[in-house]
């Protein structure tokens, strides 16, 4: 197989002896190049959109705590408080 770029940097693979039905202006790349730019890393948006999702989740799973304190007075753990400070605090909308 063989990896090709085109002007739109759209990757394609291709093998060997067909290169003709490649797009015109397409360049040959490593299979490596090819997997970097079918694969980006993820952007600071999305990585940060993961830890809100993550931090929103742990404080979902987490307020039965302070269900139960407004319900009953039964103290929530220092523990939990201080992580779930970290969560909201961790949250950028």
């Amino acid at each position: 197989m063989k990896y090709f770029k085109d002007t739109n940097n759209q990757v394609h693979g291709i093998e060997e002896g067909f290169e003709h039905f490649l797009p015109s202006g397409c360049i040959e790349i490593t299979e490596e190049e090819a997997d970097a730019i079918a694969n980006p890393p993820p952007t600071a948006e999305e990585l940060q959109a993961q830890k809100n999702a993550e931090a929103r989740a742990y404080l979902a799973s987490t307020d039965w705590y302070v269900v139960r304190k407004a319900e009953t007075g039964v103290e929530i753990p220092a523990d939990v408080l201080a992580a779930r400070q970290a969560a909201r605090d961790s949250v950028v909308e």
